[in-house]
């Protein structure tokens, strides 16, 4: 098996594993899809090479994940399952196009960016990425990166402030650095430290987040010292039915 099979098989089975499946999912393993990506894309002799091999990757990527769209076409559509079979397929190698774009950006990238100006240049490539995906041509955006995170709340909070694809972007930007980390060369160690760095800066923002959200609701409603004991009037008209049953009146 060449290397570049073994990152397009580890860049779909990742992807899956990443995403929500009826085995088990390990968020982490989505990282897989970006970096994978940019390994295709640096390692590729040509741009029509790696915009080929990222397509790939991410046509499978895409396929392991949204199989079940057959489902719905078949028994809520009214389709022939005969019909209704290649429409997760058409719909994966429809999405694979996006991938295999962000795979020609990490080729062009490169060769005319530097390690650290390329790795961001990457992390803006992944969250105009999902923008595009969301608007042109699908109207869904499908295999979020950040959505894959759901299950560790505390890692999609930064969304709040930098949005969900503005959280994409900096996930892929890790990934990335990481994968570059890995590879000895030219700026390795470099990528390396900013993916450390915008992990930190991350933890930091989701830090200042829990607590902003929680002294906002202690000083609105003066109640520190009572908020996790339920003691906070907040709290208690939270608990509190919002719908009464209405007594019944008398009748015949």
């Amino acid at each position: 098996m060449q290397p570049r099979h073994f990152f397009i098989l580890a860049t779909a089975i990742g992807t899956w594993l990443g995403h929500a499946n009826p085995l088990v999912q390990l968020p982490l393993a989505a990282l897989l899809l970006p970096a994978g990506l940019m390994v295709l894309g640096q390692g590729a002799a040509s741009w029509r090479d790696a915009f080929k091999q990222a397509w790939l990757a991410g046509s499978l990527a895409c396929l392991g994940c949204l199989y079940w769209v057959f489902w719905p076409v078949e028994h809520f559509g009214g389709v022939h399952w005969l019909l209704a079979a290649p429409v997760p397929v058409l719909l994966s190698l429809a999405m694979g196009a996006y991938f295999g774009l962000f795979g020609l950006a990490a080729h062009l990238g490169s060769r005319r960016l530097g390690p650290l100006t390329g790795l961001f240049f990457l992390g803006l490539t992944w969250t105009l990425m999902e923008l595009a995906v969301a608007t042109l041509l699908t109207g869904f955006p499908w295999l979020t990166l950040s959505a894959a995170f759901v299950p560790w709340t505390i890692v999609v909070l930064p969304a709040a402030d930098i949005g969900a694809y503005g959280l994409s972007g900096v996930l892929a930007l890790v990934a990335c650095g990481g994968a570059c980390g890995a590879v000895p060369g030219r700026g390795s160690r470099s990528c390396a430290l900013v993916s450390v760095a915008e992990a930190v800066d991350a933890a930091e923002l989701v830090h200042e987040r829990r607590g902003r959200g929680l002294m906002r609701i202690s000083f609105r409603h003066g109640c520190t010292k009572g908020l996790r004991a339920g003691r906070c009037p907040a709290v208690r008209r939270a608990r509190r039915p919002r719908c009464r049953p209405r007594p019944r009146s008398g009748g015949p």
